[in-house]
C-alpha cells in the first residue's frame, strides 16, 4: 500500500491504468513488519536523474568474410619463416 500511495503521489493519478508510461524509481530500503522485525523492501520515489538522451542506433556493418578467407592459408609454403634444421 505504501508503494501504491507513493506512485499515486508521483504520477498524480489514482487509476493504475493511467500509469503506463509514467516514470518512477525503485530503491532498496528497510521496513518494520509485526512479528518479523526489520526486513528488506523495495520503495518507490520520483526519478532522481533526468532521462538520458537516446543515441541513434548505428546499422551493423556486414562482416568481411572474403578478406579473412583470403588472408588465411593452410599452405606450408605461405609460412613467412624458415624451418629449423
Amino acid at each position: 500500500m505504501t508503494n501504491w500511495d507513493s506512485i499515486v503521489d508521483i504520477l498524480d493519478e489514482a487509476d493504475s491504468d493511467a500509469w503506463i508510461g509514467g516514470r518512477i524509481e525503485l530503491y532498496p530500503s528497510k521496513t518494520q513488519l509485526p512479528g518479523r522485525g526489520v526486513v528488506d523492501c523495495v520503495r518507490v520515489r520520483a526519478p532522481s536523474q533526468a532521462e538520458l538522451p537516446v543515441k541513434a542506433k548505428r546499422k551493423p556493418q556486414p562482416a568481411k568474410k572474403a578478406e579473412v578467407a583470403d588472408e588465411m592459408s593452410d599452405d606450408i609454403d605461405d609460412v613467412p619463416f624458415a624451418p629449423v634444421q
